[in-house]
């Protein structure tokens, strides 16, 4: 039964029926947008060389400041999502990479309620991506998703939490030990 309970907790973070705030005036949709013409046809390096690479918390608590620009990060997908429109999809993605906490080495992806980017997809873009790989990845940030949870049962109190969102321009996946 408690199994139960965080399980169907945790899935109420990754439903999208939640609203979407933050980010300027554009109307919030999840699909990929158009790749702007100026990075139409780079290589990944290419990208990843033009690419922004902010520090996950200054993405998120300055988000205005970012949208539109491109932005480079590495990390686990924690969830995918078929999108509604064919062969796109919504992925979750924890950037932020711990190796020591509270003084012990440790080599984890952060919570995914705090450290994780909403990635708008599509397979034009890059391969089949799964749930568990490591994925790097140039994009266009375009807002926030905002989502209120029930970390730990359905009686807590709801904590809301922000993840960017970023339409992804070309994606790869990688080894852990790649950077």
């Amino acid at each position: 039964m408690k199994h139960m309970i965080v399980s169907s907790s945790l899935l109420s973070l990754f439903l999208l029926v939640s609203a979407c705030g933050g980010g300027g005036e554009e109307e919030q949709s999840f699909v990929p947008r158009p790749v702007p013409s100026e990075y139409s046809g780079l290589s990944t390096a290419e990208l990843k060389a033009k690419s922004n690479t902010p520090a996950y918390i200054d993405l998120r608590d300055n988000i205005d400041n970012f949208n539109g620009n491109l932005v480079w990060f590495a990390g686990q997908i924690g969830r995918v999502y078929q999108g509604s429109e064919p062969n796109s999809f919504q992925i979750y993605v924890d950037v932020t990479h711990i190796t020591e906490s509270a003084g012990t080495k440790v080599d984890t992806w952060r919570d995914p309620l705090s450290g994780s980017v909403l990635l708008l997809y599509s397979l034009d873009r890059g391969p089949e991506l799964h749930e568990g790989n490591m994925v790097q990845f140039a994009g266009t940030v375009h807002g926030i998703f905002t989502t209120k949870v029930n970390k730990y049962s359905s009686l807590s109190a709801a904590q809301v939490f922000d993840m960017p969102i970023i339409s992804v321009i070309k994606a790869e996946p990688v080894s852990e030990s790649s950077d």
